[in-house]
């Protein structure tokens, strides 16, 4: 982490508006222990120079969406990332569970999980999100049930990465965890 982070401030050193660099740098401080202050920050400092980048309003989205009086901002910033990418599979996939399971319209999630599958059939965070939403929130056991064999197919393009994995694990109760040990997976 120290090498990745290192070089991310020497890239700043030299070019402080550089807009990857700071949506890149902020993800790698917002999982640390008091790095998610910074970490907003710098999303801020790359949305002034580009207010269009939109893994960095996604990114600042999901950040916002963990604090307390941040969801409807979170919402706003998910909104202008899908104005300018309606596909963006990270997005709806984040703006599903701020609508599932923060602002309560499970419905308005369903949606978002369905389209995000459009755009990227193989993405397990979204498969996992729907069908726990289906199993859960919308009560519908046996639409999770039926849907449960697509997340064992792993369609054509990049297999699911260590990231992905990861998650699977992290959601140790129904479908998702069957998942994890069935989903094949590759190096990030």
């Amino acid at each position: 982490r120290m090498g990745a982070e290192g070089l991310y401030r020497r890239v700043l050193v030299v070019d402080p508006g550089h807009v990857a660099t700071l949506c890149n740098l902020g993800i790698l401080l917002s999982t640390e222990p008091g790095g998610r202050e910074e970490a907003m920050v710098l999303y801020r400092r790359a949305l002034v120079v580009e207010p269009g980048h939109v893994q960095t309003l996604c990114s600042l989205g999901f950040l916002l969406s963990t604090e307390k009086g941040g969801r409807e901002e979170a919402a706003v910033m998910y909104r202008r990332a899908l104005v300018l990418e309606p596909g963006h599979v990270q997005t709806l996939c984040n703006l599903g569970f701020l609508l599932s399971w923060l602002l309560g319209t499970p419905e308005a999630a369903d949606v978002m999980y369905r389209l995000a599958l459009v755009v990227g059939p193989g993405h397990v965070q979204t498969l996992c999100h729907l069908l726990t939403l289906l199993s859960t929130l919308l009560y519908r056991p046996q639409q999770a049930s039926v849907s449960f064999p697509l997340v064992l197919v792993v369609p054509p393009g990049p297999a699911p990465t260590t990231y992905d994995f990861d998650f699977l694990s992290q959601v140790a109760s129904g479908p998702c965890q069957r998942v994890a040990s069935l989903v094949p997976v590759h190096a990030d």
